[in-house]
């Protein structure tokens, strides 16, 4: 069996440039609905980036999430509410969700933040 590195799944990033908020997850009609609310630490100087998510399986799989539309590229200055949907991976039920992985990487693709929220059981 493979080796799970839980450092790799869990190690938290936060650069202190990008701050998330009321991170929300939950399932519905097989799709991953998120939303959470995005600032900017620094708003002297816009932060540009990407956040990916990943839903993370009981059995230490991360699955990236790919959205139904391009929400998770941004530019801010100081704020943004995202919302975003997109399908769950072929195999991935709700049952199976341990929680939600958001990672933010800036236009470089250095990481800059990353956190799990626990799934909510229904």
């Amino acid at each position: 069996a493979a080796k799970i590195d839980l450092r790799r799944i869990f190690d938290r990033v936060d650069l202190n440039q990008a701050g998330v908020d009321n991170f929300k997850a939950k399932i519905e009609n097989n799709k991953l609905v998120v939303g959470f609310d995005l600032s900017n630490l620094s708003p002297q100087t816009a932060l540009a980036g990407k956040a990916d998510l990943y839903v993370l399986s009981n059995d230490g799989a991360l699955h990236h999430i790919k959205p139904d539309k391009d929400e998770l590229t941004f530019q801010i200055q100081r704020f943004k509410q995202v919302a975003v949907q997109g399908p769950l991976p072929q195999g991935v039920v709700a049952a199976d969700i341990y929680g939600v992985k958001i990672s933010i990487v800036d236009p470089a693709g250095k990481t800059i933040y990353t956190a799990i929220s626990p799934f909510d059981r229904p």
